[in-house]
């Protein structure tokens, strides 16, 4: 085996125990070294990228999902992110996995999203998120069953409808409202020159409407030992002059 050979092999082993362990500024600078030698680097020869993706990835969610740590969450997308910008996702992709990257790759919306989160969106991380991201999550909740919940389908509820509706990122707090029909009945009698509306909603002087919206709550009662629901009802003030300019900018973006 020539010394070239071994060179480069040495540069993808390497280049495989940063991603590993995280080191991603090092792995940047083994990519310009590799450079200045005049070694030509193919990321399909870095040894177990995606075994090592999968490792990252799921100690990212097992951090959220069972301690909590949301910040966790700009990890899992950092990780996706690098590895996107460096090209690691690049490999032969299935029928299969062709169609579901054509199937999303319609979406502008969600493309717009991805480019701006993980700087590209091509067929390989496409398919990546919606086939191999979607199996950890699955695969990570159904071998590490909740002590907290009688079976599965109370804990995906939880994780559908409590957990990831609550959470901090890149210092924002993000909550889900509620589903788009249900908002745009709220408002549509306010939008219509309406003060008040059947549920009290109201319009006031600062461009702010102030609507009444109900939250569903499941949670585990220790005492039956059963899932329960709880329902609330939430004030919030919502700017329309911003729905506004969030639609238009949309409408700008499809046509």
């Amino acid at each position: 085996m020539t010394s070239e050979i071994l060179r480069e092999r040495e540069f993808y082993d390497a280049l495989s125990d940063c991603l590993k362990e995280r080191k991603f500024a090092k792995f940047e600078s083994l990519i310009n070294e590799s450079i200045t030698r005049d070694i030509f680097i193919d990321p399909k020869k870095i040894p177990n990228r995606f075994l090592i993706l999968n490792e990252l990835l799921i100690e990212c969610m097992q951090n959220v999902s069972e301690g909590y740590q949301t910040s966790s969450l700009g990890d899992f997308i950092d990780i996706l992110r690098f590895f996107n910008q460096h090209g690691l996702f690049e490999r032969n992709l299935t029928n299969k996995e062709l169609e579901i990257a054509e199937k999303y790759g319609k979406d502008q919306i969600l493309i717009a999203a991805l480019i701006d989160l993980c700087g590209g969106a091509s067929s390989y991380f496409i398919s990546y998120l919606f086939k191999d991201v979607a199996t950890l999550i699955y695969n990570l909740f159904i071998n590490n069953p909740s002590s907290y919940f009688v079976d599965a389908e109370g804990f995906f509820e939880y994780i559908k409808s409590g957990f990831f509706n609550l959470y901090t990122i890149y210092g924002l707090s993000v909550r889900y409202l509620c589903p788009v029909d249900q908002f745009i009945k709220e408002l549509e009698p306010i939008t219509n020159f309406s003060t008040k509306n059947e549920n009290q909603n109201e319009k006031n002087d600062n461009d702010f409407v102030r609507i009444n919206l109900e939250y569903r709550n499941v949670y585990y009662d220790y005492v039956t030992e059963i899932p329960r629901e709880q329902t609330e009802i939430k004030t919030h003030l919502v700017s329309i002059s911003n729905i506004i300019r969030f639609l238009f900018t949309i409408i700008i973006f499809l046509y």
